[in-house]
């Protein structure tokens, strides 16, 4: 959840009539975006998912089994808001 904070203030101090600086924020953001919700999800969950089926401790430590699942959801939901706004306003200095 802290993650957007800097990004949204990376994009509040970038200019925002430069096509350049909104492309750049746009491709580091979501390259960041596909190894935070991407490659280190799949990697935890099959740590975890092989942890629990070599130990029988799946309804405890399985993948899934978790209470902070809304705030990550909520937290997807901020970036992907964030990233579409950025696109929007590169879509808007472009016409």
């Amino acid at each position: 959840g802290i993650a957007v904070v800097p990004w949204l203030l990376l994009l509040i101090a970038i200019d925002k009539t430069d096509e350049y600086q909104l492309v750049n924020y746009i491709t580091v953001y979501k390259s960041i975006m596909f190894l935070q919700w991407g490659l280190l999800p799949l990697l935890l969950g099959f740590v975890s998912l092989h942890l629990c089926a070599t130990t029988d401790s799946c309804d405890v430590d399985g993948p899934g089994v978790r209470d902070y699942e809304q705030v990550e959801l909520l937290t997807l939901l901020m970036q992907q808001v964030l990233g579409w706004t950025t696109f929007a306003l590169y879509k808007h200095n472009r016409f």
